[in-house]
């Protein structure tokens, strides 16, 4: 029961993160340049957050699986792009490295995205519909939408804005659902 009301509270500090960052997304003037600093904070904290929400799952065995799987693979991915961009502050810089991480943050979304609808419909087939698996399929398809916008939409600096500030509200909104509302899911049945 701590380890659930634990993930709880991991999923409302991902929420709010969320908020967060796109509350400062939207403060920010029309620049690649200025999303950097943004980014860098929210990848680094939701990332590690990510990783908590991943540990503090291993503990409850109802989530053991594709969530576990995908909350270590999300954090991990959120770290790389963070450390990515301090070790190499110079790709906003540059419009072919901007372009090549663009595209790279891209298929990372878009892979991340379908591992949560995946994870989701595992979900909702060991335990039926319920609000985590819903909150997580929603998030999963935030994060494909964005995967999908950084691939067909004009890099403009205003489309990044309003694609990221989709994204983060999205998926926060979905966090703080799931962590809100009641989960129907109980421990797998153990075999006599």
């Amino acid at each position: 029961v701590i380890f659930r009301l634990l993930i709880r509270v991991v999923l409302i500090a991902r929420g709010v993160v969320g908020f967060l960052f796109a509350e400062r997304l939207a403060a920010e003037s029309s620049s690649h340049l200025a999303f950097v600093d943004p980014f860098i904070w929210f990848a680094t904290v939701d990332g590690v957050l990510a990783l908590c929400m991943g540990a503090l799952a291993l503990a409850v065995p109802a989530l053991h699986g594709f969530f576990v799987l995908v909350a270590f693979i999300d954090g991990l991915l959120l770290l790389a792009a963070a450390w990515s961009l301090r070790i190499a502050p110079g790709i906003p810089y540059h419009v072919v490295a901007l372009l090549l991480y663009i595209g790279l943050a891209g298929i990372f979304a878009l892979c991340i995205g379908l591992l949560k609808v995946i994870a989701a419909r595992h979900l909702q087939r060991r335990f039926g519909g319920n609000t985590l698996s819903g909150a997580l399929g929603l998030a999963g398809l935030a994060s494909v939408a964005l995967g999908v916008g950084a691939f067909f939409l004009h890099p403009t600096p205003e489309t990044g804005r309003w694609l990221l500030m989709a994204g983060a509200l999205t998926e926060a909104f979905a966090l703080l659902v799931a962590a809100l509302l009641p989960w129907a899911i109980s421990a797998p049945e153990s075999a006599p």
